[in-house]
């Protein structure tokens, strides 16, 4: 986890970036890791404006709750 965050940071991050990692968020075991990275990965779905915004709000709530 912590090297896709440095990843994704580190370029624009675009739709297909936005794509992965939403899709990346779905997955069961990073969803456990991201506990510890749960700061990093809202500062990135808050900062996010596009057309995924949407998928990113109900990740965002996902994690909140």
């Amino acid at each position: 986890m912590p090297f896709l965050l440095k990843l994704l940071t580190d370029h624009d991050l675009n739709e297909t970036g936005m794509s992965f990692f939403l899709r990346l968020l779905s997955n069961k075991y990073i969803w456990k890791d991201m506990e510890y990275y749960a700061t990093k990965v809202l500062y990135l779905l808050l900062a996010y404006k596009g057309p995924q915004s949407y998928e990113a709000g109900v990740k965002i709530a996902q994690i909140v709750d």
